[in-house]
């Protein structure tokens, strides 16, 4: 698996990094005592976001049950800002766990569905999303202004 690879490459985990990094970022939606919901650097899609545990645990059967219940909050207020700023739309949600790799950080995706990709995104896995994710960020809180009133 070639994410793992790249984990392995470096030091430390970069998705705790990632976690320490973004807790002080504007990139921040969400957080409770166990889990961070952010609006990653590179986002595929408009207004992704990723539900990533503050502690390396590598799969959900080792989180013990107020783990669990703080990432039921997590993932129920990044559902809501979806809702409350854009209306019932799809989405789709990606849990990403390696029971048997110590090494491997759970993480799990929220991608709405706003966007198709098309023929430049099916053709070199590179996406072409229109919305920062610092804006993003700012539209699901409900602070977004842009300027025209």
């Amino acid at each position: 698996m070639r994410e793992l690879k790249v984990i392995g490459s470096f030091s430390r985990c970069p998705y705790c990094d990632i976690v320490e990094k973004e807790s002080k970022s504007e990139r921040l939606l969400y957080e409770n005592e166990h889990f961070t919901v952010i609006a990653p650097y590179c986002s595929k899609v408009p207004y992704e976001l990723w539900i990533l545990p503050k502690d390396h645990i590598n799969h959900i059967s080792s989180f013990d049950q107020d783990q669990l219940d703080s990432l039921g909050k997590a993932i129920r207020s990044a559902l809501s800002c979806l809702r409350d700023n854009m209306g019932e739309i799809p989405y789709n949600y990606m849990f990403y766990q390696l029971r048997d790799e110590p090494g491997y950080h759970f993480n799990l995706k929220l991608q709405p569905v706003t966007t198709k990709a098309a023929g430049f995104e099916k053709n070199t896995d590179v996406y072409i999303n229109t919305m920062p994710p610092e804006t993003a960020v700012k539209y699901l809180q409900g602070n977004f202004q842009d300027g025209s009133e």
